[in-house]
């Protein structure tokens, strides 16, 4: 896979689909059933990213539910548009 590294300013709604790196740090995290909801800032805005505990391994989901607020993070991923149209 070819991630492209970007900052939150440039992520568009045209971009939904595209492989994307961010690196931010946790603002908030929560979590619902098998899923976990980070909102990562960096220095240009911030963005929600969803984690499905089926789509990664039990060891970094168990590790997810350890994050503490500001913690630095590095997520790959892909860009999907959320239901208001936000990225």
């Amino acid at each position: 896979m070819a991630f492209k590294d970007v900052f939150t300013e440039n992520l568009q709604r045209g971009n939904s689909g595209d492989e994307v790196c961010l690196e931010g740090w946790l603002k908030s995290k929560r979590r619902c059933g098998s899923v976990v909801f980070l909102d990562i800032a960096d220095s240009k805005g911030h963005i929600q990213a969803v984690i499905e505990k089926q789509q990664i391994d039990d060891g970094l989901f168990c590790r997810l539910k350890k994050l503490k607020p500001e913690s630095a993070l590095k997520i790959h991923g892909v860009l999907k548009q959320g239901r208001d149209g936000a990225m």
